[in-house]
């Protein structure tokens, strides 16, 4: 098996994830009517990571922005996803 960085996925792939800001993060907590530490939780990460992301310690992982984005786009609520 073949080591792909992550530069060359996105290379490969022919397009990039968009940050996520603190704002747009927070605008998402909001919308979904969760806390910090619930959406840390529901995301399987410590409540301590979920504030980071809303701090702006951390940076979003791509494939978080891309479900959460998918989420608020489609409308789907967290707990139609569990």
């Amino acid at each position: 098996m073949t080591y792909v960085s992550a530069d060359k996925r996105r290379e490969l792939m022919g397009r990039t994830i968009e940050p996520m800001s603190q704002d747009e993060y927070e605008a998402i907590l909001y919308a979904f009517g969760m806390t910090q530490e619930q959406m840390g939780l529901w995301l399987g990460i410590s409540h301590r990571q979920g504030q980071r992301y809303a701090n702006g310690e951390a940076p979003i992982p791509g494939p978080v922005c891309l479900l959460l984005r998918l989420m608020i786009n489609r409308g789907i609520t967290p707990g139609e996803v569990n």
